[in-house]
């Protein structure tokens, strides 16, 4: 294959990738405008290692690996700012979106209706903490609750929410 017919496919794989990819930074961060700023970044990641890119295997694989690491540098660039998903949550996404021979934007529609199942007072406290990204102490004090009963209670949601896309990707697998 000549240099021109491997830019040529990867830059196909990589445009035929975006939506696949900003869904994967989406179940990782959340809504918000930094999801387009990542996909950004690991677009821009992509392009300066397309030299190293394989044309003979699967893009998607090699491709969420940079939209993880780029998850990770935001995630470490808020220090100690409120983060979405604790580590060991954004490693199951990662995991999951990585070994699903899914095609399409399926991982996003999964969590999408993951969302639809819960409690309008899960959907409220979910909207309220981040699309409206009010601080933890915010919502608490309106609440009348602990920091810590709070964070409970968004780590069980978003616990309940992992396990429901896994199981939602585990059944479109199976069919």
């Amino acid at each position: 294959m000549s240099e021109s017919d491997k830019h040529r496919v990867f830059i196909n794989r990589l445009t035929g990738a975006q939506q696949r990819l900003y869904a994967y930074i989406y179940t990782q961060l959340g809504p918000g405008p930094n999801v387009d700023d990542v996909l950004q970044e690991t677009n821009l990641s992509l392009w300066e290692n397309a030299d190293s890119y394989d044309p003979s295997r699967p893009f998607m694989p090699w491709a969420y690996q940079f939209a993880y690491n780029r998850v990770r540098a935001y995630r470490a660039s808020l220090s100690r700012s409120r983060l979405i998903f604790d580590e060991k949550l954004l490693a199951m996404l990662h995991e999951t979106f990585t070994e699903s021979p899914l095609a399409g934007d399926s991982p996003l529609e999964a969590l999408q209706g993951c969302v639809e199942r819960l409690s309008k007072d899960q959907k409220q406290l979910l909207g309220e903490r981040y699309e409206g990204e009010r601080s933890l102490t915010d919502l608490a004090k309106q609440l009348g609750e602990s920091i810590t009963c709070l964070t409970s209670r968004l780590h069980r949601i978003r616990r309940d929410l992992a396990r429901c896309i896994q199981g939602k990707m585990a059944a479109e697998v199976a069919k």
